[in-house]
Formats: C-alpha cells, sequence, structure tokens
C-alpha cells in the first residue's frame, strides 16, 4: 500500500506491510509470540507510542513561511517514538498541519506552491482543507451565509484538488472553518470530513472523552496581535496551567511565524516551545507526542473500532473498513522479563521495559479519505486563452491564474465549443480592479452533468497567466500542479 505524504507523519515507515492483510471488510496485523504459552493483558494504548498527551500546530492560509521558517522551527523540538520513561526512542520532531484554500496556491511567492507544499509534506507535517476560496462568515454587517450549493462546490473542488495533487488519490478528513464558518459541516460526510477546528480557546480537547465533538475543536489563538494583547502576553497563553491531561490534544493557531530571532512574536513562540520541549519532549519526562490533528484524531477513532487480542501465541490486531486508517500501539504486560521478543517485520516498533512490551503496528486501513465522485484529474496546464483537445474531454470545470492589477474592473468568460459542434459559455467572473493573486473557478461540477468540450477560448486579460482545464476521470500519469 502507498501512503500518500501528507499522512505518512502517522505511517512510521514506508508501509511494506509484511504480515498486514487487508480485505474489504478489515485490516489485519499480526504478531507471532515466540512462546505460545505466553497469555499477556493486551490492551490498545491511549495515544500513539503510550504518550499522555498530543501536541499539533496548525497554521492557516497557506503562507510561503510555513515551509520556509516554521518547520524548521517547531522541528527543532523533539519527542521520541518510545513509551515515557522507556530508553532508546528515536527522534521525532514536533510538527502540524497547513490549513491550505486551494484559491491561493501559487499565487505568488508569499503563498505556498505545490512544490513548497510537497517539501512541507516530506517534512512530516500534513495538509488541512481550509475550504475552496475561504468564503463564508456569520459575523459582520451584513454576514456572509452560505447555501448547500455554495458548500458544495467549495468541499467538491478543494477535497478532489489536494487528493488529486498531493493524496495520491485519497482527501483530508480534517477541516479549518474559514472565519469561522461553521456551516460548512452540515455536508461533512458526503465528503468524508471527520473533524473541524476553529479559533477560541481553551486551545485543546481531549481524545479519551467520547463526548469530545470533533467538529468543534478549539485552538490556542496565537496571532501576534491577540497573543500580545492585555492579559494574554504571557508565553504559556492558552497552555493548561497545570501541565496537559491524560489524553489531551493542545492545538495551537497562528497565521504564520515570524521569521526575525528579535522580533517579540519567535521570542513568545521560543519561550512556549522551550517550555513544552523541556517539561514534556524528548528532554524531559517524554510525555508528548506530536502530529498532524488529523493523524490524532485518525489514531483515536481507530482505537475506539480496533480490536486485539492473542490467541495461539499470535498477537492479532483487527481495524474495521470504516474506520480511518492510522499505526496503533498495542501494550502487551505480563510478558517474562527473559522472553526474547523478536522485533516484528513490515515497519512495526517494538520497546520494552520490565513485564511490559509495546509494540506498534504499521499503518493500517486506507488513508484519508476517498476523493469525491466523480472523480477528476487536470488534463491541460499552460498559457490561458485557446486551447483545442485531440479529442472531446469530459470538462469538469476551469481555473484561470491571475496576478497584478487590472487597470478596470474585468469581465472574464470562457468560450466551449462542444463535441456537437453548438458552443456554451462559462461565467462570466469579475476580475476586480484591485491588487490580486489567485484563481478564478469556473466550474462544472458538481451542480450539473459535464460537458462533452473540443475547443476552450477565454477572453483575454492581462493578468490571467495560466489555466488549468479539469475532466472527468482518474488518471494513470495525472498532470502535476505547477
Amino acid at each position: 500500500m502507498n501512503v500518500p505524504l501528507f499522512l505518512r507523519q502517522a505511517c512510521l515507515s514506508a508501509c511494506a506491510l509484511a504480515l498486514l492483510s487487508v480485505s474489504a471488510n478489515a485490516a489485519d496485523w499480526s504478531y507471532p509470540l515466540p512462546d505460545k504459552s505466553l497469555a499477556p493483558e493486551v490492551s490498545i494504548c491511549p495515544l500513539l507510542y503510550d504518550k499522555t498527551w498530543a501536541y499539533s500546530v496548525e497554521i492557516d492560509d497557506g503562507p510561503a513561511s510555513t515551509a520556509t521558517f516554521s518547520a524548521d522551527f517547531f522541528a527543532q523540538y523533539r519527542f521520541t517514538d518510545a513509551p515515557p520513561g522507556v530508553p532508546g526512542g528515536k527522534s521525532m520532531p514536533v510538527v502540524g498541519g497547513a490549513a491550505l484554500f486551494a484559491y491561493v496556491i501559487a499565487a505568488n511567492h508569499s503563498y505556498l506552491s505545490p512544490q513548497t507544499i510537497r517539501e512541507l509534506l516530506a517534512k512530516g507535517w500534513g495538509i488541512t482543507n481550509h475550504s475552496y476560496s475561504h468564503i463564508g462568515r456569520s459575523w459582520g454587517n451584513p454576514p456572509e451565509i452560505l447555501t448547500s450549493e455554495q458548500i458544495r462546490e467549495e468541499l467538491y473542488w478543494s477535497q478532489s484538488i489536494f487528493a488529486h495533487d498531493y493524496g495520491e488519490g485519497r482527501a483530508p478528513t480534517h477541516f479549518v472553518y474559514p472565519n469561522g464558518y461553521t456551516g460548512y459541516a452540515q455536508l461533512f460526510g458526503e465528503f468524508g470530513l471527520l473533524s473541524a477546528s476553529h479559533v477560541g480557546g481553551p486551545g485543546g480537547c481531549n481524545m479519551l472523552d467520547e463526548k469530545t465533538v470533533l467538529t468543534s475543536m478549539p485552538r490556542a489563538y496565537l496571532d501576534e496581535g491577540p497573543w500580545s494583547g492585555k492579559n494574554n502576553d504571557t508565553p504559556l497563553h492558552q497552555f493548561p496551567k497545570d501541565g496537559p491531561q491524560p489524553g489531551h490534544l493542545q492545538i495551537d493557531f497562528t497565521h504564520g511565524n515570524n521569521p526575525d530571532p528579535e522580533s517579540a512574536n519567535q521570542k513568545r513562540w521560543k519561550a512556549r516551545m522551550d517550555h513544552i520541549s523541556a517539561r514534556y519532549g524528548k528532554d524531559g519526562d517524554d510525555t508528548m507526542w506530536s502530529a498532524p490533528v488529523q493523524s490524532v484524531i485518525h489514531y483515536t477513532l481507530a482505537r475506539r473500532k480496533a480490536s486485539v487480542a492473542v490467541k495461539d501465541g499470535v498477537l492479532k490486531v483487527t481495524l474495521p473498513d470504516d474506520a480511518p486508517g492510522s499505526p496503533l500501539t498495542i501494550r502487551l504486560e505480563g510478558i517474562p522479563e527473559a522472553t526474547q521478543m523478536p522485533a516484528p517485520q513490515g515497519g512495526a516498533l517494538l520497546y520494552r521495559k520490565g513485564t511490559t512490551v509495546w509494540i506498534t503496528t504499521p499503518f493500517l486501513g486506507k488513508p484519508g479519505t476517498a476523493a469525491p465522485e466523480p472523480r477528476i484529474r487536470r488534463d491541460f496546464t499552460g498559457p490561458a486563452g485557446t486551447h483545442e483537445f485531440a479529442s472531446p474531454v469530459q470538462m469538469a470545470g476551469v481555473q484561470l491564474y491571475h496576478i497584478g492589477k487590472p487597470e478596470a474592473e474585468t469581465e472574464v468568460r470562457i468560450l466551449l465549443t462542444l463535441a456537437d459542434g453548438t458552443t456554451q459559455t462559462l461565467g462570466p467572473k469579475i476580475l476586480k480592479a484591485a491588487w490580486g493573486n489567485g484563481n478564478l473557478l469556473f466550474p462544472v461540477l458538481p451542480h450539473r452533468a459535464p460537458l462533452s468540450v473540443k475547443k476552450i477560448e477565454v477572453s483575454s486579460a492581462r493578468e490571467l497567466k495560466r489555466m488549468d482545464v479539469w475532466v472527468v476521470g482518474a488518471a494513470d500519469k495525472p498532470v502535476a500542479a505547477k
């Protein structure tokens, strides 16, 4: 099984699962004990690596500094993949998630590009869906209340693009509400979204409490303005005063870290992370697990649904097909210290202390969630203008990328020549007379059937630099995002 980059942080290895079998109904993993007479007490640990609590940082809106500064800044703080109090664990970096909305990816040098997103994923970070164009707002005068059709379009296109470009066909399951607008939740089930976070303290929730509402997870608001405000100007703002309790998930949120080491913002972040690392990380009691929020949610839901047992000298772990994919840490108690426990195959981990053994399985089950149907792929990327297809395509929509300031407000239309020789027009969309960077989406899906198109013509506008044409169908060799 190939696990997409944005899910590999929780995978532990390349997942060549020698002892893993996946059926239509479940994922099974087994480990033969060295002595069939062994009858240990076996359980699934509350958190991965049997850690006490989890930490994640979410950086919203995709600033380029997430890859150029933040990932390395947090990576200097470490924990290990061993249970607390067990020596010899592998050093692991503190990581988080980039909450992206597709509209601004590659808009200009101040935003993440597809390449820098892939670099970020390779460092163990995750992708969080932050909608397509960051619309919706329950506050303001007037508020921006979205229709179900608008929400469906936002989620269909964002999930499709993330699955196509970064997830090898699998989409994220975690969402960050744009502008705190929770109206998106009404369609989460349709698009495989399991959890969501929003602005507002105290910055975390408990993963051991089954009453925790996973679609309303609070985050500590650590942008410079709120953080430096009255009564907030402390490095440990919205961090548990008495320390994290068992099962606590601490989510710190910002729109970006200041890379200037002399800035008040970086000094606050450094003091915060120095405290967390010294107390709870590799050089402290090592009770912290750090991962993207999605990985913590997946582990929690997988733990609740998985079963584990020892029978006839074999440890067997079963993850039902309706559970999200995740590795699981299994605790076996009552193994005599003299018993030699061979290292598991297939990328699993084994640690022991006294008569207790911990085994962390490889990644079990399926990563992420399936891309929305119908599946789409990028068929063409190139200059915005006229493009004729070698044969008609089933068009799903078009993205036009723009940069700069139009001399005047401009209407942009796309003229389509259909396979039967008739024409249809998409649009108009308005390119406003203000400096802007991003893309204009001209969707066909999900509100109507795809159009059979043989030629596309874009009305001229100096600021339109590129167009991506999306068509129905999964590609063996999809056209990559630039």
